[in-house]
């Protein structure tokens, strides 16, 4: 499975700019049984209010994978994980913007 880290920059409603970064999670080879319909689909994730894109990701606890983005992933969806502004990786602009 490959992950990339990708940010994308955008401008606030004051005209200032600020950076909203995400994980990209996705199969190397889209291309085996089960995957036709489903390599065309990009699954883009965003977390309640406080969380950032590890919700998605908790990784492996005693043994399990409690992990939607890496499960998915593996089904042969590409899965976008965002932070939104002020949380996790993303920028944290004055609240008024």
């Amino acid at each position: 499975m490959q992950i990339r880290r990708v940010a994308f920059p955008v401008t606030l409603a004051d005209n200032q700019t600020a950076t909203v970064v995400g994980y990209l999670y996705a199969r190397p080879d889209l291309r085996g049984p089960g995957c036709t319909i489903r390599r065309h689909t990009v699954q883009v994730l965003v977390a309640g209010a406080t969380y950032n894109h590890r919700y998605w990701d908790a990784g492996v606890i005693n043994g399990n994978d409690y992990s939607y983005t890496r499960f998915m992933a593996n089904q042969c969806y590409t899965v976008l994980a965002l932070d939104r502004l002020g949380t996790g990786e993303s920028s944290r602009p004055d609240g008024a913007s």
